[in-house]
């Protein structure tokens, strides 16, 4: 399959012009065009050459497709000479609270939006004792990795979001761990709730 492709567009807020940035959400374990969106950012980034380039995957990396473990470690190598970013997608969110407290409403809830596949890619039978041989295919590296995704990024006046973001958010956080926005910031989601 090819990847479309067209020109750079002006930023609608004012951004270094000697750094490039893109964002990729919602891949839903499509390895195969994650693999194809990740040789042709490369190809983009060598014909423009930019001083620094950034890409950001914006969550949502797993499920729905068949290759969840592939797109999860593509997305955790980045492209090279980019320097890539991962956020965490209400997806890989599920899968970590669903492994650290198991609860069987939750499960058919994440069974019907796409963990089945996930768990059929697996070969693991999510009605069993699933969370040992998940957690064994991931493998440490990866867990870590995604224990340490965040939940939004900020370069400048852009705002990286898996989802959707409420108004008031800008101006405070929930939890301490992130810092505040910038309420002029231009907000880029992967998918609006």
């Amino acid at each position: 399959m090819a990847v479309a492709h067209s020109e750079w567009l002006p930023a609608i807020r004012e951004i270094d012009p000697a750094v490039a940035v893109c964002a990729i959400g919602d891949v839903h374990g499509r390895a195969d065009l994650l693999a194809e969106i990740h040789f042709s950012i490369a190809r983009e980034i060598d014909l423009i050459s930019p001083d620094a380039a950034h890409c950001v995957h914006l969550g949502d990396l797993i499920d729905r497709g068949p290759e969840s473990l592939r797109a999860l470690k593509l997305a955790m190598e980045g492209i090279a000479g980019v320097e890539s970013h991962t956020l965490i997608g209400n997806h890989e969110y599920r899968l970590l609270q669903l492994l650290e407290m198991p609860d069987a409403e939750m499960m058919e809830r994440w069974l019907k939006n796409g963990g089945a596949e996930f768990f059929e890619e697996l070969g693991v039978d999510p009605n069993g004792r699933w969370e040992q041989p998940v957690a064994k295919h991931l493998g440490k590296q990866l867990m870590e990795w995604l224990h340490s995704l965040p939940l939004k990024l900020q370069f400048g006046k852009l705002l990286f979001v898996h989802a959707g973001i409420r108004p008031q958010h800008f101006y405070r956080t929930p939890d301490r761990r992130h810092a505040r926005m910038d309420s002029r910031a231009l907000a880029v989601f992967g998918r609006a709730v």
